[in-house]
């Protein structure tokens, strides 16, 4: 097996401060250093976001290569241009796509870039007029990448389902690192099926996820003010198959010192499941 050092670029587009993804892209990293493996992290971004700083002071502490480009327009040539231009600079050869644009801009780049591709599936919502676009560009696009992973087994059904050939996918469920998030309130309101605020891109609609069903444990707390950018459908359905094993969900709460003004305003506004 060769030496030779594999850059892999974790891409994924995003508004505010993220979501659940977040705690896979910027943890990782750190757990390659002295490896052959390097991992990196690029958000594509509206022009003038703050969340972005925030995202970049996290991936710091995390130790985790940040890079970021501001991307006014659902698909721009000059963005999928400073992106081949980044993929060349740091010599990438994984491209790690999470969401509609990124897998496409994967697609694309792949022959000029010399690019392997592999993708994780999050999760689809239907908000906008534009977003049965967006779910069909992201089909079309995952159909043709090498490695598919899902988080969850409704989504592993729904890409089979789709046309991504089985030996190209894995199911790797979602989980959280119990040593650096913990539960903000009680269990109830994790399943007590309240209100929470979502989006896919950077549209947003209130909509309700809830589950009043019986589990061993159920983690589901909140990181951050902006929610997950692509939530999987049917919580409850997927809950049920699940009843009597652990759940393990949400974006998590950082310890006390870390909380501040965002653990306060998120306090006041609790979310039931959350997936990243």
């Amino acid at each position: 097996m060769t030496s030779e050092r594999i850059t892999v670029l974790h891409t994924r587009i995003v508004s505010g401060t993220g979501g659940g993804p977040e705690k896979t892209i910027l943890n990782s990293p750190r757990f390659l250093e002295g490896t052959r493996w390097r991992e990196e992290a690029l958000y594509l971004h509206a022009p003038g976001d703050p969340g972005i700083d925030v995202l970049r002071e996290r991936a710091n502490e995390r130790r985790c290569p940040f890079h970021s480009i501001a991307d006014p327009w659902p698909i721009d040539p000059r963005t999928l241009k400073k992106c081949a231009d980044l993929c060349r600079e740091l010599g990438v050869v994984i491209w790690h796509g999470h969401d509609y644009k990124s897998n496409l801009f994967g697609v694309l780049l792949r022959k000029r870039c010399n690019l392997r591709l592999f993708t994780t599936v999050h999760g689809w919502v239907k908000y906008t007029s534009r977003t049965p676009l967006y779910f069909a560009v992201d089909r079309w696009s995952i159909k043709r990448y090498e490695e598919v992973v899902c988080v969850s087994q409704d989504l592993y059904d729904e890409c089979a389902r789709f046309g991504v050939p089985k030996e190209k996918l894995a199911l790797i469920e979602n989980a959280i690192d119990t040593e650096e998030f913990r539960r903000a309130g009680a269990v109830e309101r994790a399943v007590a099926g309240g209100g929470r605020e979502c989006q896919h891109g950077r549209g947003r609609k209130r909509e309700r996820i809830g589950s009043g069903l019986d589990h061993d444990l159920v983690v589901s707390s909140e990181r951050d003010l902006e929610p997950v950018e692509r939530a999987e459908p049917d919580a409850a359905r997927s809950a049920r198959r699940r009843r009597g094993r652990p759940l393990v969900r949400g974006k998590g709460l950082p310890p006390p010192d870390r909380r501040g003004r965002a653990l306060r305003r998120a306090r006041a506004r609790p979310r039931a499941l959350d997936r990243g």
